[in-house]
């Protein structure tokens, strides 16, 4: 709507709506899931009512919404690989601290810990990833292929180097038979990715239940 290019625009609004999302979680009485919930879809609304002012772009709107990963261009992929390389070098820099702040938020603040700061610059880094991967899947099926594989992967080990590799792994299939299934079914390579992504996650949560179950009859039958 502004001629500004998407990722620069996207980033901006991005960072604008991490920072509202950490102050909104320090507020006493809010926690960070329902901070994010309401800015989420404050700025969807917000993202709506402006496209709606504008003639002819409803077909914008759809393809910011659920992508079109067949027709990424070559700047795509390269602003892409640029974003995976910042977020794996922040990963791998702030492992510790973000574990730290992520699992234990009261012992990281006892212990000197900028947790806002902390906090902050996850939001970042997940805002980041977000706008790389709208021009493929879009800004709603984002959400899906970001948080499935991490869950599904949470569900088989809860030591937090395997997981991360199985995320990886995950999200890696969850591409790979997105589009398989979408070149074979005629269907939306989106769509299909997210949804892909989606069933490991149900296959990982069944199968971890399972596995407790044989456990409990095992240490029952011991």
């Amino acid at each position: 709507m502004l001629g500004v290019n998407i990722y620069l625009g996207g980033a901006l609004a991005g960072l604008l709506m991490a920072a509202a999302v950490a102050a909104l979680a320090r507020t006493r009485g809010q926690e960070a899931t329902a901070a994010t919930g309401v800015i989420l879809s404050a700025g969807f609304a917000l993202g709506v009512a402006l496209v709606a002012t504008q003639n002819g772009f409803s077909r914008d709107l759809s393809s910011f919404l659920v992508g079109s990963i067949l027709t990424v261009s070559s700047q795509d992929l390269i602003a892409t690989v640029t974003i995976l390389a910042v977020v794996t070098a922040a990963l791998l820099l702030g492992n510790r601290h973000l574990a730290y702040v992520g699992f234990d938020p009261a012992g990281a603040r006892a212990a000197g810990y900028p947790t806002w700061l902390l906090d902050l610059g996850l939001l970042v880094l997940v805002e980041l990833v977000i706008v790389a991967v709208v021009p493929a899947v879009g800004t709603i099926l984002a959400l899906a292929l970001i948080v499935a594989p991490a869950a599904a992967a949470r569900a088989w080990t809860g030591r937090l180097a395997p997981m991360t590799a199985l995320t990886i792994t995950f999200g890696v299939a969850s591409a790979s038979g997105g589009l398989r299934i979408s070149r074979t079914a005629a269907v939306a390579a989106g769509g299909a990715i997210s949804l892909t992504a989606t069933s490991l996650l149900l296959v990982s949560l069944a199968a971890s239940r399972l596995r407790d179950r044989l456990r409990t009859i095992r240490v029952i039958s011991q």
